[in-house]
């Protein structure tokens, strides 16, 4: 297995209560921060506010031009004022130099910062250029640009507007951890308790009740106190049609 050199620097992503030691052991930790556990957020150094690993490849390279415009001004600056310490040292520098060299260097450098601000459109037009049909994929789009106006009035006729789209993809994004669908499953047979649901998919109760909290938060199960006990159900009829047209699509050929 290869060694880690001295310099390089370790990564690791994760969302979940067992991925927070990995986490704190790295050199930089990201976690999941719509749905990843408290855990996983309290041990990262970085979290994503909205669960997009792609956004660590922007996050890297406005680092690294950041970091290039930072050594950048560095050395312009201390590069400028020992010119004109120099020139003042042998007679030549007058005060307009001087000014120059204290404020107007100032200046530049606040300018050649502003070049930060246009990495992410810079990324965005690296990324229309790299951006080539593959030939395998030839057949997924069309030999000619001809757009049928009627179909699309009839789509912007209908669409829902971002906020509904936003909740919608929000909901789905839910379904996508294998352990919240085994809760769901549970769900499916009996109104349960936190301990009943511990024991059944062999986890912790607080990893089931931080499971239960986005769920509940989705609402797609529902809780009810009895006695010292809480027992989670299905919220409605719709969660299981939800899984069952799921399994069917899978399923098909």
């Amino acid at each position: 297995m290869p060694q880690r050199q001295e310099k390089e620097k370790l990564a690791f992503v994760g969302d979940g209560i067992n991925d927070a030691p990995v986490l704190s052991r790295a050199d930089i930790g990201i976690a999941m921060g719509a749905l990843g556990s408290d855990a996983a957020i309290e041990a990262a150094d970085i979290v994503l506010m909205d669960d997009d690993p792609l956004k660590i490849s922007k996050a890297i390279h406005i680092s690294r031009k950041c970091i290039h415009i930072v050594y950048e001004n560095i050395y312009f600056a201390i590069g400028i004022k020992v010119l004109f310490l120099l020139l003042g040292a042998i007679g030549i520098a007058n005060m307009w130099m001087a000014i120059f060299a204290d404020v107007g260097v100032m200046i530049l450098a606040v300018l050649n910062a502003i070049r930060a601000l246009f990495s992410e459109k810079s990324i965005e037009r690296r990324g229309h250029k790299m951006a080539k049909i593959n030939p395998d994929e030839a057949d997924l789009c069309c030999d000619s640009c001809e757009v049928h106006e009627n179909l699309v009035k009839i789509v912007n006729e209908t669409m829902p507007d971002e906020t509904e789209l936003y909740d919608l993809a929000e909901l789905f994004k839910v379904f996508g951890d294998s352990t919240r669908i085994q809760i769901l499953f549970v769900l499916f047979e009996a109104e349960v308790c936190v301990c009943d649901l511990a024991e059944a998919l062999h986890m912790t109760q607080s990893a089931i009740s931080h499971q239960l909290r986005i769920l509940k938060q989705n609402k797609l199960v529902k809780s009810r106190r009895e006695g010292k006990s809480v027992f989670y159900s299905l919220a409605d009829g719709h969660v299981r049609t939800i899984i069952a047209q799921g399994q069917e699509h899978i399923e098909e050929d």
